[in-house]
């Protein structure tokens, strides 16, 4: 059992007294959990917060008086299975955490390291990033630990998995799936070759295919397995057809759909295909513990440049110093453009960024 410590407005919006009393100590790992609002826009975000680890989810405001216990259940077996917790392990924690009641916060120092990762969260929502994105993002930011006066740093997805009684840093992954994504209709192709643990969730190979291909994660996603759609739902269920990505293995989806190749969709509007295929299974002779680029060729096209057809006119525009869009196309990209600059190197210092706790 634990105790949900809501800050006042979240109290308020609950409909729960502010001097309410919860369980006087939690009988789970990670302790009571800490709730806050955030404002994404003209939506509102709960955010939710361990007291002894730091590990963070954020779910949608809306109906949270009816759905917030279910939701945040599910989005912390999710933000677990995603740090490679074994789910023995997982569903101990999701029982040990019912019944739940809600009291006021308690701690001062839990607070202030919710203002910071509430700053730190509200920066990337304003960058459009998902909630299951930044939730993830925010595990492996390293933050001032609370336990011996606050000496000392934390990332908060080690201490969760320490807490569960399981090594603080994720372990290798025993096996990899090997990756070639190529954006469809460039010629030359635009192409990588990844290798991904085969635990890999969805969540994360959406983050893994950003940074190789070198997008900016600007606009909406979705992976196609023959007719069947995953990704972010909108909140307002506009895409009932769309399924939940979070929690989905991409190991789970391949043996689920028996196909050998699927599609990742990004941006709706400049309508970027990708195809994805599986080349094989291999053991991690090499220890890697977060995605890597092995091979790959040619630059991402700019953001926004108008899909495929505005791609050819931008690079007929910046070939050409005679064109009379040329100036304009090379300020708008920044200054310069080569189709075929690609760097390895770049781009897995990239992905270690993007996968800190595996770095």
């Amino acid at each position: 059992m634990i105790t949900l410590r809501c800050t006042r407005k979240v109290l308020d919006r609950l409909g729960i007294p502010a001097d309410a009393q919860g369980f006087d100590a939690p009988t789970n790992a990670l302790g009571d959990w800490y709730v806050n609002l955030l404002r994404a826009g003209r939506e509102q975000v709960v955010m939710a917060t361990s007291e002894r680890s730091l590990l963070t989810v954020l779910l949608p405001a809306r109906g949270m008086r009816e759905r917030l216990v279910p939701e945040l259940l599910r989005a912390v077996g999710a933000a677990l299975r995603d740090l490679d917790v074994p789910g023995d392990v997982v569903a101990g924690e999701l029982a040990a955490m019912q019944p739940m009641a809600f009291g006021p916060t308690a701690s001062r120092s839990v607070l202030a390291s919710m203002n910071n990762l509430a700053q730190m969260a509200e920066w990337r929502i304003r960058d459009g990033d998902s909630l299951v994105a930044i939730a993830s993002w925010l595990g492996g930011v390293p933050m001032k630990a609370l336990e011996g006066g606050g000496k000392g740093m934390v990332f908060p997805e080690r201490a969760a998995r320490h807490l569960l009684g399981l090594e603080g840093k994720r372990p290798p992954p025993r096996r990899l799936i090997r990756l070639r994504i190529t954006l469809e209709g460039t010629r030359p192709a635009i192409w990588r070759r990844l290798l991904v643990p085969e635990s890999i969730r969805l969540p994360d190979l959406h983050r893994a295919f950003q940074v190789a291909m070198g997008w900016q994660d600007h606009h909406l996603h979705e992976f196609a397995f023959g007719a069947a759609c995953y990704g972010v739902p909108d909140p307002d269920g506009l895409d009932a057809d769309l399924v939940d990505e979070a929690g989905l293995g991409l190991a789970e989806l391949l043996a689920r759909h028996g196909s050998g190749a699927f599609m990742y969709r990004y941006d709706f509007g400049d309508s970027w295909e990708h195809r994805v295929e599986v080349e094989g299974v291999e053991d991690n002779a090499q220890g890697l513990v977060s995605p890597t680029c092995t091979e790959g060729a040619n630059a991402c096209p700019p953001e926004d440049v108008g899909g495929l057809p505005g791609y050819l006119e931008f690079l007929a525009a910046v070939r050409d110093i005679t064109h009379p869009d040329h100036r304009a196309m090379i300020e708008w990209a920044g200054g310069c453009f080569d189709p075929a600059a690609w760097n390895r190197e770049r781009v897995n210092l990239g992905l270690k960024a993007a996968f800190a706790l595996g770095a």
